[in-house]
């Protein structure tokens, strides 16, 4: 269990998390919808004594904007890089969104290099796409370096007055002997139209 604030003011906006496990999480952002953003975050956990010191430390910076020059439709795209103290870990990505004809499209690329002591540094490139097949249903995929793959599958349609949304997924690493996992998510909600005055 875990509790969660967040406070925005103009180009600013705080978080903070307190979980059950003795851990406290606070992240400040600067920046606002485009351009420029700049976040620093730090987790304490409370159940090591006198650790003043936050046993994890992000820091992270990014830039996102639309293009309207280089294609038909506006293009949204975000870089982001994530640099993780605890384990020396860094994150590059990259967001890619627009639209071909009616149907959205979105492309994702994120590579990250973890450094280990003991054992040879870890560098995974993971490459994940959406295609809006109707205007009930999408599907996704994602596939990474280091052989994972997941295939997700979603539909939500208008009953009534209650949406329903069914989702289904599959993941498996191709280089290794472990079974793959499979997904079912169905999702009811009552959506009461609001009462017109006379």
């Amino acid at each position: 269990m875990w509790v969660a604030f967040t406070f925005s003011f103009l180009f600013l906006t705080i978080s903070f998390r307190l979980s059950s496990s003795c851990i406290t999480a606070l992240w400040a952002l600067v920046g606002g919808d485009s351009g420029a953003k700049f976040g620093v975050g730090g987790e304490w956990d409370h159940s090591k004594h006198g650790a003043l010191l936050p046993t994890q430390a992000d820091v992270a910076v990014s830039f996102s904007g639309v293009n309207t020059h280089l294609a038909a439709a506006p293009v949204n795209y975000e870089v982001a890089m994530l640099a993780r103290g605890k384990a020396g870990q860094l994150a590059l990505s990259y967001f890619h969104h627009t639209l071909w004809g009616p149907r959205q499209i979105a492309l994702a690329g994120e590579f990250t290099h973890t450094p280990n002591a003991r054992k040879e540094a870890q560098s995974v490139l993971t490459v994940g796409g959406l295609w809006q097949i109707s205007q009930h249903s999408l599907a996704k995929a994602r596939l990474s370096s280091d052989g994972k793959v997941g295939v997700l599958a979603g539909v939500h349609l208008r009953l009534s007055q209650v949406r329903v949304a069914i989702t289904t997924s599959l993941g498996l690493n191709l280089l290794s002997s472990s079974k793959p996992t499979l997904g079912l998510t169905i999702s009811l909600t009552n959506e009461v139209a609001p009462n017109k005055k006379p």
